[in-house]
Order: C-alpha cells, then sequence, then structure tokens
C-alpha cells in the first residue's frame, strides 16, 4: 500500500524552536504547548519514507505568512514527494502563480467569522473546483462553513481533523459529520484522530470517499515510530481502507498542484 499524508507542516527548526520557546501568545494558544521542536528536526527522516504527502506551512501567530507559503513553495520544488498547501493571507500574491489549488485556513492567523478579506481565494478555488483546508472547532464554524458552500458551491472542502472540538469528543465529531453529510464536496481528514470508533462512525455518516489520512506532523508527536504505531493501529481498525489511506489522496493530488 502506498504510504501518503494529507496533513504535514514543513517548516525550519531553529526559526520556529525560538518561536515555540519564547512566544508572547505561548500561554493563550494551545497550539504551542502541542508542539515538541526537536520534532520539526525529524521533518526528513518522516517524509522520506512517504510516497506523497500535502504540505503545509508551520506557522504560529507571530509568523510571516508570506515568508512561509515561498518557504514551501520552495521546497516542493525540490522533494518531488511535497504538494504545497498554502496559508490564506491578505496577500493574494499566491493566487494562480504556482499552479496551487491547495489553501488553508487557519483561525490562528485569519479571522474566522468573516472571509471577505479574503474572498480572492475563494472566487478563485471556486473558479478552479479547487480545495479549501479548515478547522471546524466550534459550532460557530459550522454556520461560517455553511455559508462558504452557499457563496462558493464550486470549491471544495476538506476539514480537519474529522472536524473535532479540544476534546476529541465523540458527540460534536458526530454533529460535525451530519451536519455536512449531504454536502458531496466537503471531504475531512483524520489527522489526530486516535479514536478508530470516531472514524467508523465517520464511515456510515459520510462514505470511504470522503475520508483522507493525515498525521499533522509534527504535532502531538515525540517521535517517528508514534506516528507509525498509531497509523498501524488505524489500519488495523480500519481494515486497510484503501480510499481512506491511498485513493482519496490520489484524487485530489493531481487536481491541486502542477509541477513546474
Amino acid at each position: 500500500m502506498k504510504n501518503y499524508d494529507s496533513h504535514i507542516h514543513i517548516g525550519t527548526y531553529e526559526e520556529n524552536k525560538i518561536i515555540i520557546q519564547n512566544s508572547e501568545y505561548k500561554n493563550k494558544y494551545k497550539l504551542y504547548s502541542l508542539i515538541n521542536p526537536e520534532m520539526i528536526n525529524m521533518q526528513e527522516e518522516y517524509t522520506k519514507m512517504l510516497d506523497d504527502f500535502f504540505a503545509i506551512p508551520l506557522f504560529f501567530k507571530e509568523t510571516n505568512i508570506e515568508r512561509c507559503n515561498q518557504f514551501v513553495i520552495n521546497y516542493c520544488k525540490t522533494n518531488n514527494k511535497g504538494i504545497p498547501a498554502l496559508l490564506i493571507d491578505k496577500n493574494d500574491k499566491f493566487i494562480g502563480d504556482y499552479s496551487v489549488l491547495l489553501f488553508k485556513e487557519h483561525f490562528l492567523v485569519n479571522d474566522f467569522l468573516d472571509w471577505r478579506d479574503r474572498s480572492k481565494f475563494y472566487d478563485f478555488l471556486n473558479d478552479n473546483e479547487g480545495y479549501l483546508l479548515i478547522h471546524c472547532k466550534d459550532k460557530i464554524r459550522v454556520e461560517y462553513i455553511k455559508n462558504l458552500l452557499i457563496n462558493f458551491p464550486n470549491m471544495n472542502i476538506i476539514i480537519a481533523h474529522l472536524g473535532r472540538d479540544t476534546y476529541e469528543m465523540t458527540e460534536f465529531i458526530r454533529n460535525i459529520l451530519l451536519a455536512f453529510a449531504k454536502n458531496d464536496n466537503v471531504l475531512f481528514d483524520i489527522s489526530t484522530i486516535h479514536n478508530v470508533n470516531n472514524i467508523l462512525y465517520a464511515l456510515n455518516i459520510v462514505g470511504e470517499d470522503r475520508i483522507l489520512y493525515g498525521s499533522d506532523f509534527p504535532f502531538e508527536y515525540e517521535s517517528v515510530e508514534e506516528i507509525y504505531s498509531l497509523k498501524k493501529k488505524l489500519l488495523n481498525g480500519l481494515n486497510n481502507n484503501e480510499h481512506i489511506f491511498v485513493k482519496n489522496f490520489e484524487k485530489i493530488r493531481n487536481k491541486v498542484y502542477v509541477r513546474k
């Protein structure tokens, strides 16, 4: 079976280690406590074991979005396994220039209630049937995503982490799945989801064609071995489902990036 990962963060060790350890935001946002900086150093070790992966910039509140997007673009030019998933910014420099049709919106750097300042990105994705990776960690976000679907009906949406809240509450995940069960252009990645029963429930609600495996590397891990140990558990619990781990990734891969 091919080894794909739909949710990896790519960045530099030294710069991000300093941010993680010294940020004025580290007590405000849980994100800073979910990463061991030493795992960033495991980036090459982990990615060399993969066949392909979606490469998201590693970012924090103080990150220069344009610079980290450019870092990932350059990284993917030299690493032919990497497929860029760029961060949405007020700067629309990356629309159309790099043949990228996969963008990520994150509440840490984007206003999660008002999309008007980034409507150019959504127009672009809608016109080209591109993909938006997004978080859905509270009820307000559910309505927000529903509005995106109304205003940009041809844009595909990938809800990260199976839509979970902070504590991976089963009831919350199930409500998210039910909210978008009838939207065939809404997919879910299972990064950071370790409860197989939640994924089995998702299979029953949205089907195997709308679920993708991802790890969220380097967050929430202490070693590369831990990532593969958890993946093995999921593979066993999901009967090596090829749609989740291989086929759905392959369907998206060639649609969102053209190498130049």
